[in-house]
């Protein structure tokens, strides 16, 4: 036992001694030395054939990765969010499967509304991408699958959100609940397609579908510069222009719409035709090539076989004439371009309502609106219409130097004066158009019953809320009221018209149905 302590101590001894480097040159530690390799005997360990280490003589060191090169495993995400006009500088988020938040860093979109992200490839799909703009509520869509490492086009505006809250319902910050409602999606993928598809279908009809909105990569918004939107986005601007004549914001009237019992299916209606040719014009697109451009995003259908044009063929003509007449007559409007461009658009609002009042009250089918907008005497009296009571107005505002200030007060009213001067129209035949010039009778019911004479001096007080549009132009809830007006006055100056058959000029619609009073309505 004494000799097992003593052998102990002295090892320690020994280790100290080789620690601290002795105190002398006695104190020298003889290198332990492998044993001879015999025949057979396998190399010991860092031998000639272990490799080098790492950084010797015989391995350079790695280069630096270059910090500016994405790594190679990830997968990038691009698209644009607007909502016609481009969403600019609009925050861009990124949601896992789980309903994780991706980090990302600050992540904007530019002034066309595109955004860029790169995320993991292993990243488990599917994705929920939320684009919130800094004046307005999130817009959200949701990417299904992808093959790994592919980039992915993931546009973003009302319709995809629209698709999104029927998928996965309204907006959330919990990650649980955005996690749960997405679990569906990722056990089929395919719903996404298919909801949108569904929704789409109802919404607009036509044969659009949801790729069109949703992962389109030629999709151009509207950022207000050189280029030409793409007439998917320039469908979103129809659908806002709609919905604010409805007085709903853009979200709540498309929810609406697709809640009803029968959804409107927009895009097949020709007063919505005849808007959405007048926006595509004013965007700057050739006339030549709307149609083309309509029926390769399926907004437009195919002929049945015999047929040579329909409502929405005989819009994209008639709205261009139109346009081009207004022009024309408006040249008093050639020093205020913005003006002049309102005039025009007046006069497109007013053969859409025109449009709209024949097929709703007056039960015209597709063949006589058909008709009514291939006739040059109906464009030709729209034209003449508008110039007499929407002119005026305009000269008035162009004297102003504050035309900024009160730019929205006179949207407002041109559009009401638009609808009024459309409903006007609306009551005489289309065929009695044919040989009548009932300019005058128009134009002088709408400036002694409907418009105000001191339209574009009450702007001001639009602004300040002291009154509204629909003080100043005042339209009879009613075509047929209208048309009693228009009556009134002709019997009392016969000279209002020329040509034609005065008796048979203005047309009384089927009764409308009162739903305060059901007794009321003609049964028969």
């Amino acid at each position: 036992m004494l000799h097992t302590i003593r052998g102990a101590l002295l090892l320690c001894m020994a280790l100290l001694l080789v620690a601290c480097g002795g105190d002398g040159a006695n104190d020298v530690v003889e290198p332990t030395l492998p044993p001879p390799v015999g025949d057979g005997d396998p190399p010991p360990s860092g031998g000639d054939d272990s490799p080098p280490p790492a950084g010797g003589d015989d391995q350079p060191p790695p280069d630096d990765p270059d910090p500016a090169d994405p790594p190679a495993d990830t997968t990038t995400i691009s698209g644009i969010a607007a909502v016609g006009a481009a969403l600019d500088g609009a925050a861009v988020s990124v949601r896992d499967a789980t309903g994780t938040l991706l980090e990302l860093g600050d992540i904007l979109t530019g002034a066309d509304g595109s955004y860029q992200v790169a995320v993991p490839a292993d990243t488990p799909l599917p994705l929920l991408i939320e684009v919130t703009p800094p004046d307005g509520e999130p817009l959200r869509t949701v990417v299904p699958e992808s093959a790994p490492g592919e980039p992915i086009t993931a546009n973003v505006n009302p319709l995809t959100e629209l698709v999104t809250n029927e998928l996965v319902g309204e907006p959330t910050e919990d990650p649980a609940a955005i996690g749960s409602a997405l679990a569906p999606v990722a056990a089929d993928p395919a719903s996404v397609d298919a909801t949108g598809d569904a929704v789409v279908g109802a919404l607009l009809g036509g044969d659009l579908d949801y790729e069109t909105f949703a992962s389109d990569p030629d999709f151009v918004a509207d950022a207000g510069g050189d280029e030409t939107p793409s007439v998917t986005d320039t469908l979103l601007d129809t659908l806002e222009a709609t919905a604010d004549k409805a007085d709903q914001p853009l979200a709540e009237f498309l929810e609406s719409q697709l809640a009803a019992p029968e959804p409107a299916k927009l895009i097949e209606a020709p007063a919505f035709q005849v808007r959405y040719v007048g926006e595509l014009i004013e965007q700057g697109n050739d006339p030549e090539e709307i149609e083309e451009k309509l029926e390769d995003t399926g907004a437009i259908t195919t002929l049945e076989e015999g047929e040579t044009t329909d409502v929405f063929r005989q819009a994209i003509v008639a709205v261009p004439a139109l346009i081009e007449q207004t022009n024309e007559s408006t040249t008093s409007l050639d020093d205020a371009p913005e003006l002049k461009a309102k005039a025009a658009e007046a006069a497109v609002e007013a053969l859409a309502s025109l449009v709209e009042e024949r097929a709703e009250r007056f039960g015209d089918t597709e063949d006589d609106l058909e008709e009514a907008l291939a006739s040059a005497e109906v464009i030709n009296t729209v034209t003449e219409v508008v110039a007499e009571v929407v002119t005026p107005v305009l000269e008035a505002v162009a004297e102003r130097d504050d035309l900024e200030d009160v730019e929205a007060a006179l949207d407002e009213v041109l559009e009401e004066t638009s609808e009024a001067a459309g409903q006007t129209l609306s009551a005489f035949s289309p065929d009695q158009l044919e040989t009548t010039d009932v300019t005058d009778l128009a134009t002088a019911h709408l400036q002694q019953n409907v418009i105000a004479q001191d339209t574009a001096d009450q702007l001001d007080a639009i602004n300040a809320g002291t009154i509204s549009a629909e003080d100043l132009v005042q339209t009879p809830d009613d075509v047929t009221d209208t048309g009693a007006a228009l009556q009134t006055l002709l019997e009392e100056d016969s000279t209002l018209i020329s040509g034609g058959d005065a008796d048979a000029l203005i047309e009384a619609p089927p009764p409308a149905w009162n739903v305060d009073n059901w007794n009321e309505f003609n049964w028969s």
